[in-house]
């Protein structure tokens, strides 16, 4: 009995810090997805006035969204627990993808609204980053610095796995036409659905989804139950 308590402080087979190294890989996943998957949003931006600059907008209010979040995090934090400070952050990311992804067969979406309601994904994403962060650098902060170290990996792995995600999605996307100076007709613009972005979205639903399940099974953990006891931490 007196071995097992011991043991609790172990990180049996490195579960935890491949769960923290994931869960830094979801912290930064949405804002390189969305960024990544500008030739889709052209597509469907075509014709409307956020064809050429639509990235602008998604940057500014990703950005400041997340320093609103930030703000959120340092004034409020304390009257959450670690666990709300991921979850809820989590739920919204996996919600907000789903949505993206239903979209993209959404034919007759038109593109202004989609435009706005693309915005506010961007919103949603950017005050859930910041909120995440704190929360897997404040678990991060009760375990060994060594998981603090996987959770930054795990954010800088984000970019490089959206990047392979678009490259095997866009392997199959077919030639379309795009909305050019010297092509006047209307119908240029019209939307057919992408299965190459459709394929990209649902790759990112799905992982953030297993964000949520492995979180789940992080705090089942009893190397997480022992730091968190510890530290004081629910």
């Amino acid at each position: 009995m007196s071995t097992s308590i011991n043991n609790h402080h172990l990180d049996a087979h490195s579960m935890a810090y491949i769960i923290m190294f994931w869960e830094g890989l979801g912290n930064l996943f949405p804002w390189n997805a969305f960024i990544t998957a500008s030739a889709y949003f052209a597509t469907r931006f075509c014709g409307t006035a956020f064809e050429t600059n639509f990235e602008n907008y998604f940057s500014i209010c990703f950005m400041a969204a997340q320093t609103a979040g930030l703000i959120i995090a340092v004034k409020y934090g304390r009257l959450l627990s670690l666990r709300t400070r991921i979850i809820y952050p989590l739920f919204w990311y996996s919600t907000v993808f789903a949505l993206t992804t239903m979209f993209v067969v959404y034919k007759s979406f038109d593109a202004d609204t989609l435009f706005y309601v693309t915005l506010l994904s961007t919103v949603i994403c950017g005050v859930c980053g910041a909120i995440l962060s704190s929360g897997l650098f404040g678990l991060a902060a009760v375990m060994p610095p060594v998981y603090t170290g996987a959770v930054m990996n795990g954010q800088g792995m984000a970019g490089l796995t959206v990047s392979l995600a678009s490259v095997f999605t866009i392997l199959a996307r077919a030639p379309e036409d795009t909305c050019s100076d010297d092509n006047a007709v209307e119908d240029s613009c019209e939307y057919e659905v992408d299965y190459s972005a459709l394929a990209y979205f649902l790759i990112a639903t799905v992982a953030l989804l297993t964000c949520v399940v492995v979180f789940e099974i992080l705090c089942k953990l009893p190397f997480t139950h022992f730091h968190l006891a510890r530290s004081g931490n629910k």
